[in-house]
């Protein structure tokens, strides 16, 4: 056994895993809800760049691996619906030949919202160079989004960033489906082309991701 399947191992059924439940049965699955074994589970989560998803059942802890990337068109009566969403939050005009990037921040537990306005969050997505870059790649409309249910929004730049719930979780609906930790994008192109990703992620991979699709 490899020294970081070990370290896997010693992680998920010693140390995490929720505590009391460590003594339920863990159950893993793939990418398309298959379950497999636990070191099938660690490896394709290595060669997929995958996220975990741990949720506890009466009697299983179930493993569940979750695609970071994800492609595919909308509809356009569904991409115009989300057109007039965004234009009706923000008060901007989407333009036809306009591409989409939103940068969403997750919904996480009341209790681990900062909530002290001495300091700010230094992830670098908030760098005041990141959208100047951005609209350097192409026509490009930008908004700040979050999660209807967080309240507290000073120590992610609330002073500068204009913030605009997404009140009809809406883009958790229709693209992500799955709460992970910080956050996600979606970058979409004129015709509904999108491409989203989800979980923790810098302003570089935004600006490379960006530059490849648009």
């Amino acid at each position: 056994m490899k020294i970081k399947e070990i370290l896997f191992f010693i992680s998920f059924f010693s140390l995490g895993a929720w505590g009391q439940n460590n003594d339920k049965p863990k159950v893993f699955y793939n990418l398309n809800d298959e379950e497999i074994g636990w070191q099938a589970y660690f490896k394709l989560k290595e060669e997929t760049n995958s996220l975990n998803q741990i949720t506890a059942t009466d009697s299983t802890m179930q493993y569940r691996l979750i695609r970071r990337e994800n492609t595919g068109t909308l509809q356009p009566s569904t991409f115009l619906q989300l057109k007039q969403y965004l234009s009706a939050l923000s008060g901007k005009e989407i333009r036809e030949n306009a591409n989409i990037v939103i940068n969403y921040l997750s919904r996480y537990p009341e209790k681990n919202q900062p909530s002290g306005h001495s300091s700010r969050s230094k992830w670098n997505i908030y760098h005041k160079n990141y959208l100047k870059k951005l609209h350097q790649l192409a026509p490009i409309k930008q908004f700040w989004m979050h999660a209807p249910t967080i309240k507290t929004l000073d120590y992610h730049h609330a002073n500068r960033l204009n913030w605009l719930a997404d009140e009809k979780d809406a883009l958790f609906i229709l693209f992500f489906k799955k709460t992970v930790a910080l956050g996600n994008y979606i970058l979409i192109k004129p015709d509904g082309r999108y491409c989203y990703y989800l979980g923790e992620y810098g302003k570089d991979h935004v600006l490379r991701q960006a530059e490849d699709f648009f």
